[in-house]
């Protein structure tokens, strides 16, 4: 088991584990975002009567995580905003080359 300190640390070698499908890194973290939307949505709402309506929300959870959530491992801002700079700079750098 990792301790606390070796799980924070981010490097460049352990950025790959995390992103490969099917490793134990990978399904933790997909697990961990399950586990929050269930707890932001599913089981504050209440009973869920249509299928729609869960659909709709899950709609809106995802747009407002993407688009509103700050994260403070991508520098305090939201993930579209940090896609939007990613491509930017990519396209900077291909215009450099």
């Amino acid at each position: 088991m990792r301790s606390a300190s070796a799980a924070s640390t981010w490097t460049a070698q352990s950025r790959r584990y995390y992103a490969r499908l099917g490793d134990a890194y990978y399904n933790t973290l997909a697990e961990c975002l399950i586990g929050l939307f269930k707890t932001e949505v599913i089981n504050q709402i209440g009973h869920w009567k249509l299928m729609r309506k869960v659909e709709s929300e899950t709609l809106k959870w995802v747009d407002r995580y993407n688009n509103s959530h700050i994260l403070g491992s991508i520098g305090d801002i939201p993930p579209a905003e940090a896609e939007e700079a990613f491509y930017a700079n990519l396209n900077k750098l291909d215009m450099v080359a």
